[in-house]
């Protein structure tokens, strides 16, 4: 219990002493002032209250001053200036001593005070470099990325992990240095702004080839000042294995589609020509010698026409699967321009109907840096659609065009066009246009020729209506280095 509130042993003793001196003077008729004077100084001396030290002082003054009175009543002494000037001496050196010691004891309690603040202070000082510490040495072994604590102006206090020196920083040289300005990115403050009022949030960062995760939380620092604590964690591989995921998944989707529009197609396709050698080979096997001779060349034809066919079929079905592999590339050298032209009239000589012409004309540079091959497939496909969907008796124009290090095809036919509804997707793999069905066809050849175009950086472009001319043109570029 505290002696606030209850009577202290100095108040208690000193109060009997000072009574008995008082009556002791009384019948003695011997002054006491050096008496008065030692009892309530050695009693303020050992009195922590203040109270009690006031309250000793004003009892001994009153006893001292009643004292005097009293014995001058009983003595009719004639020194009563002597009396007086012991009294009053006694009176200036009690109240000297309460003063002194009231002085003292207030210092004593305000070093006290000050020693106690200071190992608070300590105290937190040491608690604080103990929790440093701990948040060092889980920032330090932050596996993911890197955790660090921002003020109130997202200035960098702190700041480790091991996601810092991937991305080439020191935590010691962050201190001071503002979290956007770290990034590069004027929104990230405007996200941490979002922190102080909601007390904390999450966002993401992309930066150069890094993604990163930003947890950001409010911390109480005092004083009604804020801090803010980050966590960053690294997620580029987790960003580069989610895009990974999507384009399998993609591809899984596109394989999908494939196999549904490849078995419509083969069996589409396939059961013509396969129809064909089944009922031209039945037919021969019935025939007589005579009549094989006589009848059995028309259906040779048509066994040689449809085995040419179901060839055709599995060439494009190779050529996109080749054009599919990562070590598939061109080789490029130099092209004799007329002699390439020479060889594609030649290899499409088959490919025409019955009084179909094919035009060649050829503008230009007489050679070409590029891969000879690549650009006969490109433009044999071309020729092939430009024949197959043409009337039998109309001309195809193939237009060569080589300048200022660019080749430029153009194939322009008659026919019956692309319907505008099916142009977006004519160069999907597998798709047929709708007024194109009762045509054979596979449904790759511009697939495959956007395939070997990619490879070789050129474009292609086209023009085409319902029952009007369809020109596609091709521009590739020279790869002399």
């Amino acid at each position: 219990m505290s002696d606030q509130r209850y009577l202290s042993w100095p108040l208690v003793i000193s109060t009997m002493l000072m009574l008995g001196l008082f009556f002791a003077e009384a019948f003695t008729h011997i002054l006491g002032n050096v008496a008065y004077v030692i009892i309530a100084g050695y009693a303020l001396w050992r009195s922590s209250n203040p109270n009690h030290r006031l309250l000793i002082t004003i009892l001994a003054t009153v006893l001292v001053v009643a004292g005097y009175f009293f014995a001058i009543s009983l003595q009719h002494t004639t020194e009563q200036i002597t009396f007086v000037v012991n009294r009053i001496t006694a009176l200036i050196a009690l109240w000297l001593v309460y003063y002194f010691i009231t002085i003292y004891r207030r210092s004593q309690r305000h070093e006290i005070d000050q020693q106690r603040e200071l190992e608070k202070k300590s105290q937190e000082e040491e608690r604080l470099k103990s929790n440093l510490k701990i948040y060092k040495a889980i920032a330090h072994n932050f596996p993911a990325g890197w955790v660090g604590l921002l003020d109130d102006q997202f200035n960098f206090i702190v700041a480790d992990g091991v996601g810092l020196s991937r991305m080439g920083a020191n935590g010691k040289e962050l201190a001071g240095r503002n979290f956007s300005a770290f990034f590069g990115n004027p929104l990230v403050e405007q996200l941490l702004q979002e922190t102080l009022q909601e007390k904390k949030s999450s966002f993401e960062i992309n930066t150069g080839s890094h993604s990163f995760e930003v947890h950001a939380v409010q911390l109480n620092a005092g004083h009604e000042r804020f801090q803010i604590l980050v966590v960053v964690v690294d997620i580029t591989i987790l960003k580069e294995t989610e895009r990974g995921l999507i384009l399998a998944l993609e591809r899984e989707r596109e394989l999908g589609e494939m196999k549904a529009r490849f078995v419509t197609m083969a069996s589409h396709e396939f059961k013509t020509p396969l129809t064909t050698i089944l009922s031209s080979t039945n037919l021969l096997s019935h025939y007589q010698p005579e009549k094989f001779e006589k009848d059995g060349g028309a259906h040779l034809v048509k066994i040689k026409n449809a085995v040419k066919q179901l060839n055709d079929i599995l060439n494009d079905f190779l050529q996109i699967g080749r054009l599919e592999e990562a070590d598939f590339k061109p080789t490029y050298k130099p092209i004799h321009i007329s002699s390439l032209l020479q060889e594609i009239s030649s290899d499409v000589d088959s490919l025409k109907h019955e009084q179909q012409q094919l035009t060649i004309s050829h503008t230009g540079d007489a050679e070409f840096y590029n891969d000879s091959q690549f650009i006969k497939s490109i433009t044999n496909n071309l020729l092939s659609n430009a024949f197959k969907y043409a009337p039998h008796r109309e001309i195809v124009v193939l237009a060569v065009d080589v300048q200022n290090n660019c080749m430029k095809i153009r194939v322009t036919n008659p026919g019956m066009g692309i319907l505008p509804e099916d142009q977006p997707h004519i160069f999907e793999r597998f798709f047929r246009g709708r007024n194109a069905e009762n045509i054979q066809g596979t449904g790759l050849g511009l697939a495959i020729v956007k395939k070997y175009l990619h490879l070789l950086g050129g474009t292609i472009t086209f023009h085409s209506r319902p029952q009007e001319v369809t020109s596609f043109e091709v521009t590739i570029p020279s790869a002399k280095p």
